[in-house]
């Protein structure tokens, strides 16, 4: 008897809790940015650039659409919640691109540095015709 009882008492908490979250368009909002911004942390280094428009026009949705929706029902703590999760956000993102930015840097920065040893080098073996004291002097 306990158990014809427990399986449809589960599904219906099951139900209750899910719809719970669905009535609740605060906790829902706060559930789907922080899910936005975890999974964003976690695979922005295989992101391909089309993913990254594609999380970047999801995320632009959560804030321009939804957020202005529940912003008058959140708390204190809630809204600075918010704030922080949006600033991660928009800090992965300019970490992601500024990434891209230093890859560039450093391999001008290592060709540079390969040029001028060449260049160095290259001057050590110059055979010096005149003096310092005779340069300029025909």
């Amino acid at each position: 008897m306990i158990k014809k009882l427990s399986i449809p008492l589960f599904f219906v908490l099951f139900a209750a809790v899910s719809l719970t979250s669905c009535l609740n368009p605060v906790e829902s909002f706060l559930k789907r940015l922080h899910k936005m911004v975890e999974d964003t942390r976690a695979n922005q280094d295989q992101f391909t650039e089309n993913e990254w428009e594609a999380n970047d026009a999801e995320f632009e949705k959560i804030v321009k659409v939804d957020y202005p929706k529940v912003k008058k029902d959140l708390t204190p703590d809630q809204k600075k919640e918010v704030n922080e999760l949006i600033s991660e956000y928009y800090g992965i993102r300019v970490r992601h691109a500024m990434g891209d930015g230093l890859d560039l840097f450093r391999n001008i920065g290592s060709a540079a540095s390969s040029f001028l040893g060449e260049v160095v080098d290259d001057a050590r073996n110059i055979t010096w015709t005149r003096s310092w004291k005779t340069w300029g002097k025909k």
